[in-house]
């Protein structure tokens, strides 16, 4: 499992709750650095507690299968990352045969059965991934094609997406192409190396694993690699909680936080 921010302290087990107070004060920097620095986009991510209930993790992980069929299901427990429980929908790079995928995935609000009237703020969040993601493949890879963006359910969550399918110049790229991919606007924020940056300065949450990547690479055969979102870090006697959101210059602080409330419950429904 791949950390993107990670910090040698986000181990232990003291509590890790970003407060609405903290939120508050963080959100207002980000937003100030549109102007002060530039950013097209920033992803601004929170963590919380919650009490550990005595659910076996094994019992958390066979819900999150049943739950969530569409995403990618996967419990990791290790020394050097503790335990955690993944059901993420991101696909950050899979082959199949010798057809290789991956999509951008931004733009987020509650799943109805009516047809989803999306704001600017999404469309403009969702176009900034799918762009970036396009220029990267275009430096490494042959036939590239895109499907979307279309709307599609993760949960209780609508999300927007694009599909792009493509074949490598050379195979031997594929850590190139990982590289260039992670950490995409997504999860991070535009332009890349100095949003990431900013975020590691100025964000109160630590990360750790949360919008990382993880799953299996096989360069022989198929390969599933994912971001690490929807994901909890399951200690002695509490659930750390992660989940973040796209800051653009449009954002209202309050949409923000319900988003990443909504996110959450992800984790939090499975929870007795």
């Amino acid at each position: 499992m791949q950390d993107l921010f990670y910090h040698p302290g986000s181990q232990n087990q003291s509590s890790h709750t970003v407060t609405r107070e903290d939120y508050h004060n963080v959100f207002s920097r980000f937003h100030r650095a549109f102007s002060e620095y530039g950013f097209q986009k920033l992803v601004l991510a929170r963590s919380e507690d919650t009490w550990h209930d005595g659910t076996h993790p094994a019992s958390l992980f066979a819900r999150a299968c049943e739950r969530y069929p569409e995403a990618f299901v996967t419990l990791f427990s290790a020394p050097q990352c503790g335990t955690w429980l993944v059901a993420t929908p991101e696909v950050l790079l899979s082959r199949e045969h010798d057809a290789w995928r991956t999509m951008a995935l931004a733009g987020t609000m509650p799943y109805s059965d009516e047809l989803p009237q999306w704001s600017d703020k999404n469309v403009q969040e969702q176009e900034y991934v799918a762009r970036y993601i396009k220029d990267c493949l275009d430096n490494y890879c042959d036939d590239v094609k895109m499907v979307g963006p279309y709307t599609t359910q993760s949960g209780m969550l609508a999300h927007l997406r694009t599909d792009f399918s493509f074949s490598l110049t050379d195979e031997a790229n594929v850590g190139n192409v990982l590289d260039a991919l992670h950490p995409t606007p997504a999860v991070c924020g535009l332009p890349k190396e100095k949003a990431q940056c900013f975020i590691v300065d100025n964000e109160t949450c630590d990360r750790s694993y949360y919008s990382g990547f993880s799953g299996p690479l096989n360069l022989n055969g198929d390969t599933a690699m994912f971001v690490t979102l929807r994901c909890m870090r399951i200690m002695e006697d509490r659930y750390r909680l992660y989940a973040g959101g796209g800051i653009l210059p449009q954002s209202v602080e309050s949409l923000e936080w319900d988003e990443t409330a909504a996110k959450m419950q992800a984790m939090l429904s499975l929870i007795d």
